[in-house]
């Protein structure tokens, strides 16, 4: 329908969706090839804030299949696009940049790259200036991801760092309040 339509935008939206869904499911080579042919309709339409909302399903599909070089190029493109504006695409994260950060962090680290804490401190800095849990989350979730491999060792002042979140996590859970973004769809 979004095709006869001509609607590209409801299109990648869909397919966006499906492509979480796949992850969620554990189908990630399905979610990597939605995610890739889903971000080439989102390419085609040339909107920066619908670029940078819907390049986080197809940068988590890329992490999780290991194609970090294509979660690289995706995470760079949202961090540019939202350089001057961090609320640009803020339909799931309040701070698109700030979880943007955190995962060329995690590409960082996994291709040898240097820069990799830089984007951590500065994605954990503009979620808590900001007071959003759920970017704050998803930053320490990828970042501590590289506990077993290594990238951390479990010290008390990064359990510190985990724990100091849990309180305001716990408190927000599930009143978070929807974005304006989201209050217009």
């Amino acid at each position: 329908l979004c095709t006869q339509a001509g609607d590209k935008a409801s299109l990648a939206v869909g397919m966006a969706g499906m492509t979480i869904d796949h992850v969620l499911q554990g189908r990630v080579r399905e979610a990597s090839r939605l995610a890739s042919e889903y971000m080439t309709v989102v390419e085609s339409i040339d909107d920066p804030a619908l670029t940078i909302a819907l390049s986080f399903a197809g940068i988590v599909a890329k992490h999780e299949t290991g194609e970090t070089a294509e979660a690289l190029r995706w995470t760079q493109a949202v961090i540019d696009l939202a350089v001057e504006d961090h609320d640009r695409g803020n339909i799931i994260f309040e701070s698109p940049r700030a979880t943007a950060l955190a995962w060329r962090g995690t590409a960082r680290f996994r291709t040898g790259v240097p820069g990799w804490r830089e984007d951590y401190e500065e994605a954990i800095a503009i979620a808590q200036s900001r007071s959003d849990t759920l970017s704050l989350v998803a930053i320490l979730t990828y970042k501590y991801a590289g506990l077993p491999r290594g990238v951390f060792l479990a010290t008390d002042s990064v359990l510190r760092e985990i724990e100091a979140v849990m309180t305001p996590v716990q408190r927000s859970s599930d009143a978070r309040p929807m974005s304006a973004s989201m209050k217009e769809c």
